[in-house]
């Protein structure tokens, strides 16, 4: 019977520990700290896809400044190889 309360206990201990290690700890929420290759905002996407579809790469690299994943001075360089595709 000790051993079954001592593994409980044990399991128990760890759950919460895990837990607390996935929350921020002001209201229980998992942490969702963006990082810069999260989203598809980036210029790396929009150069990527510039050549077969300049609309889209423009949009998003104006998606990329709003998310700010991209500096205004960097976009205008971008939309300026990109206008010069078209």
């Amino acid at each position: 019977m000790r051993r079954y309360t001592v593994f409980i206990l044990s399991l128990s201990v760890l759950a919460v520990l895990m837990m607390a290690a996935c929350t921020d700890g002001s209201n229980g929420v998992a942490n969702s700290v963006s990082q810069p290759g999260d989203t598809v905002y980036t210029a790396e996407a929009a150069l990527s896809v510039y050549d077969y579809a300049p609309e889209r790469a423009l949009v998003i690299i104006d998606s990329a400044v709003i998310v700010g994943n991209v500096s205004q001075w960097w976009a205008e360089k971008h939309r300026a190889r990109i206008y010069g595709r078209c």
